[in-house]
């Protein structure tokens, strides 16, 4: 809940996800110009888009502006101030390497910390119109419609996943665990979007998910949506998921399919 010297700022307006997702969307019109550069980060598989930074720089000034006291976590920049009360976690362009490949899959991810919990999510993909959002305690949507995973047994699972892409010296073990996981699931993708795949859980577009590693802005947003759905969503250990340091992630469509997801993932991990 909000503390108190800031809600009524907050009911100047509809409500504040309403304020939040209006600016998303603002922020999607710079991410639909085709006009930007492409550099790496590191590496060639990591990328940064001159969008990238444009969208994240539009998103501070509109969200510091409307809550000026609050932090921001964001990707570009390594920019990290946890020490506020409420922190904005932040990726502009979630699936960048999509994103500089006009593939669709990808999206804005924007999230609100407070107490070490999320309180607020949005993910939005503009390419196919696709927002999803999340207040705790309120459920999750999906272009303003209630979302719930499904509830079918993992052999009839689609498993979203990914191979280790910007440390690729522990890509064997996530394709040793994709190899061995593969006949008990009906299939595997990977779409090259963390944030958008966590939502296609929480909607039922997909059914369980596992990566060796994510950011905290890649997971931030989707974790509540993925929650507020009825889904779950931990860590290797089954832990819940922190938000100040990059995380192993597994999510499922219920507790029975995420625990055993998670056993046949803890050897190859661990």
């Amino acid at each position: 809940m909000l503390l108190s010297p800031i809600r009524g700022f907050f009911n100047t307006f509809k409500t504040m996800i309403e304020t939040v997702k209006s600016i998303v969307l603002q922020a999607s019109k710079i991410m639909l110009n085709d006009d930007f550069s492409v550099k790496e980060k590191g590496t060639s598989s990591n990328l940064v888009t001159s969008n990238d930074i444009a969208v994240q720089a539009f998103l501070k000034q509109k969200l510091s502006a409307f809550f000026p006291s609050s932090g921001f976590y964001c990707e570009e920049g390594d920019e990290n101030d946890l020490t506020k009360d409420y922190v904005w976690i932040i990726d502009p362009i979630d699936g960048t390497t999509n994103y500089a490949k006009h593939i669709s899959v990808c999206c804005i991810s924007v999230a609100l910390e407070h107490e070490g919990e999320i309180i607020l999510g949005v993910v939005y993909n503009p390419y196919q119109k696709m927002m999803f959002e999340a207040e705790k305690g309120k459920g999750a949507f999906l272009n303003g419609k209630p979302i719930h995973p499904t509830n079918i047994p993992m052999k009839e699972c689609v498993l979203y996943t990914a191979f280790s892409a910007y440390e690729k010296q522990y890509s064997h073990k996530a394709f040793q665990f994709a190899e061995n996981v593969f006949p008990l699931v009906s299939d595997i993708r990977r779409t090259g979007s963390a944030a958008f795949e966590i939502c296609s859980v929480a909607c039922g577009r997909g059914d369980i998910y596992l990566e060796m590693k994510l950011q905290v802005w890649d997971y931030a947003a989707a974790s509540l949506i993925i929650k507020e759905a009825g889904g779950e969503i931990c860590d290797l250990e089954g832990n819940p998921m922190e938000y100040s340091h990059p995380s192993f992630a597994i999510a499922a469509n219920n507790k029975e399919n995420l625990d055993v997801l998670r056993k046949i993932a803890y050897p190859y991990f661990k």
